[in-house]
This record gives C-alpha cells, sequence and structure tokens, in this order.
C-alpha cells in the first residue's frame, strides 16, 4: 500500500496545486478540498480495483511484495468484487484501524475488507499459472492447517500458504 501510496500520492499532490493556483479566489478553499478529497477517493479506488481484478491479480506495489489479490477459489476477482474489497477498505480503518488487525488473529490472515469481499491476499507464486498446469496440486492437504485443498490450486484457500 506505501509503493501504491507513493504513485497515486505525487500525481494528485501536483494536481491538486496546479488545480488550487488555477481556481485560486473562484472557489472557496473548504469546497476545493472537499471536491478534490471526493475526486481523489474514486481516482484511487478505481486505481486498486482497476488491478486487482486485472491478470495479474495485484497493483504494482503488490506485484513489487510478490502478492496477489483472489477470490476465496483461488480465481482471478472481478472488478466489482475488487471495488468492493477496496470499499471495505474503509471500514476496516474507520474503527481506529481494527479491521486491519483483525488479520493477525485469523487463521486465512483476512482482514475486514478481505472478508467482506471474498477475497485472499496470498503469495502470487501460490496461484497456479494458466501456462503452467504441472502446478495445479489438486486433492493435496495442507500442511499448515490440516485443510483439504481445492482441486486445482497449488495454495491452501484457507491459510494461504503454498501446497506440496
Amino acid at each position: 500500500m506505501l509503493i501504491d501510496g507513493i504513485l497515486l500520492g505525487i500525481p494528485l499532490f501536483v494536481l491538486q496545486r496546479a488545480a488550487f493556483a488555477l481556481l485560486a479566489g473562484d472557489v472557496e478553499p473548504q469546497l476545493f478540498v472537499a471536491g478534490f478529497s471526493i475526486f481523489q477517493l474514486v481516482v484511487t479506488l478505481l486505481y486498486f480495483a482497476r488491478w486487482e481484478s486485472s491478470a495479474k491479480g495485484a497493483t504494482f506495489g503488490k506485484r513489487i511484495l510478490g502478492i496477489r489479490v483472489v477470490d476465496e477459489s483461488g480465481r482471478r476477482v472481478g472488478f466489482g468484487k475488487a471495488l468492493a474489497r477496496n470499499l471495505g477498505k474503509i471500514l476496516s480503518g474507520a474503527v481506529c484501524g481494527l479491521g486491519y488487525l483483525f488479520a493477525a488473529f485469523t487463521l486465512r490472515k483476512c482482514a475486514w475488507h478481505d472478508s467482506l469481499a471474498g477475497c485472499l491476499v496470498v503469495k502470487a507464486a501460490s496461484v497456479p499459472s494458466a501456462t503452467h498446469p504441472a502446478q495445479a496440486m489438486g486433492g493435496a492437504i495442507c500442511g499448515a492447517c490440516g485443510a483439504s485443498a481445492r482441486p486445482g490450486l497449488a495454495f491452501c484457500t484457507q491459510c494461504g500458504r503454498r501446497l506440496g
């Protein structure tokens, strides 16, 4: 999130300063800040939803960290589910960040927004590639949590760890 925050924050900051300089005196400062905050929220939500629902399943920051977002079956999430996940981040952070802290105490390490949207954040290498079907290990049992893997997945949908 930090990497993506920097990637989004710098251009949005420059845009905000430029727009404020152009509109100085024409618009109330409070109205400008409120309007730009809504614009920034929409751009951020669309950025995260677009990249998390892409074929790579990850924003640039997530790709650098080697993680991606999948649904509970290990498949790519659609735009609507990715958007719901990112809207849920507002709820996760709204209660003093408890929604994020929740991930530390669950078996699957899911924050509130992941649970609400039915998503998992997993290591990118644990998701079977369409070009390498040999990675799929259907019928395996997770050594970490003992859950049965769904056929065709190379990671556990309960704890997110790689099988095999």
